[in-house]
């Protein structure tokens, strides 16, 4: 079963057409917002707004393999779609009784997965990290220091890591081989970002330390470095003198990227030969949840100016969404037939049939959905 509403936004009181399988007739609405939808389309800025340019914003919903779709559909001339945009988002349960199903949690503020046909989908806000040991040494014993354990051998995973509750963390390696001159490497990583870099120790004596940052992902911007908790300056490399430091001193880089990321990696540095150098590597990736009826998950969907669809929904889909306000849209002719208003930002790289990509970056905009 599916509904079908035409909600046109302008300054004045509304009266619009609004059709659904049944043929209800005319609706007054007495809201006077302005659904639109902005953002930058491959680079291009993209400003679509109701009661512009004939656009209009219509919403239905629809029940599918036992899921409720709330749509939202801002478009200039229906059923051809050109330059026009979806947002579907799906109930947050399997509903047995279809005549009145509840939108749930899939309808409240915050940030929604996307839709992803692999039967799993990335939660928003956390992320698994996987850490490997990268040195020069050879097989050495390691142990690792996590925010939720600890963990003996040559490489570790830490799940499970939300930007809500960790901004940031440390992990740190240390070496339980023959004492080198990094025994120990620890790294402060923010969960929002992920431009990382190493320090490098090049030289290591009783009167001189040489260092250096390299960029693994991203452009750094900017290194602060510290030496014993004194400051030792600034730049991609480091020339110290370390005469009268106690062996096990602590060397500290400060690194600033051009998106401005932040990474700090500490080492503790014993004079001898820079072979000895160890450092963690580590790679971060959403974290995945079996999802099979892609519950609670939101598409996007882009017809071009050909008709050409472009869709969020597709195996390991990338990108944010997020509900930011969320409240009712009265519709006092037709109560029975509920809408919801809401704003919403985000960003995605939206797939074609035919494997063509878009990028759609700072994506904000107001819609409405209906829902039994």
């Amino acid at each position: 079963m599916k509904k079908v509403f035409g909600l046109l936004g302008i300054t004045a009181l509304l009266l619009t057409s609004c059709k659904d399988d049944d043929g209800m007739g005319q609706t007054s609405f007495s809201e006077s917002p302005r659904f639109y939808i902005n953002a930058t389309l491959d680079g291009l800025p993209l400003n679509l707004k109701a009661g512009e340019n004939s656009y209009q914003m219509y919403t239905s919903y629809e029940v599918e393999d036992s899921v409720l779709l709330m749509k939202g559909l801002l478009a200039a001339d229906t059923p051809q779609l050109k330059r026009a945009l979806q947002i579907i988002i799906r109930g947050s349960e399997i509903i047995a009784n279809t005549s009145s199903p509840d939108p749930g949690s899939a309808l409240q503020q915050g940030p929604l997965p996307y839709c992803d046909p692999s039967g799993s989908t990335v939660q928003p806000g956390i992320y698994d990290y996987f850490f490997a040991a990268d040195t020069v040494n050879g097989h050495i014993p390691l142990m690792w220091k996590t925010p939720n354990s600890s963990y003996y051998g040559d490489s570790c995973s830490v799940l499970g890591i939300s930007k809500e509750s960790h901004n940031n963390f440390s992990v740190e390696m240390q070496s339980q081989g023959p004492l080198s001159c990094t025994p120990s490497v620890k790294h402060t990583i923010y969960t929002g970002q992920s431009e990382k870099a190493q320090l490098y120790i090049l030289k290591s004596t009783n009167s001189e330390l040489q260092a250096e940052v390299q960029s693994r992902i991203g452009n750094v911007k900017k290194v602060n470095w510290q030496i014993a908790g004194q400051n030792a300056g600034s730049g991609y490399s480091l020339t110290h003198s370390v005469i009268g430091f106690q062996p096990g001193y602590r060397v500290k880089a400060e690194i600033e990227f051009e998106s401005g990321g932040i990474e700090v990696i500490e080492k503790v540095v014993l004079p001898g030969s820079p072979t000895c150098d160890i450092n963690i590597d580590y790679r971060k990736q959403g974290h995945r949840v079996p999802n099979a009826h892609n519950l609670a998950t939101v598409e996007l969907q882009y017809f071009d100016q050909n008709g050409k669809m472009y869709s969020s929904s597709y195996p390991n889909a990338q990108g944010y969404f997020e509900i930011e306000s969320l409240g009712e849209y009265l519709d006092a002719a037709a109560s029975s037939h509920k809408h919801k208003r809401f704003s919403f930002l985000g960003d995605a790289i939206l797939k074609s049939a035919d494997g063509s990509t878009l990028q759609v970056n700072n994506i904000f905009g107001s819609f409405a959905v209906a829902y039994p």
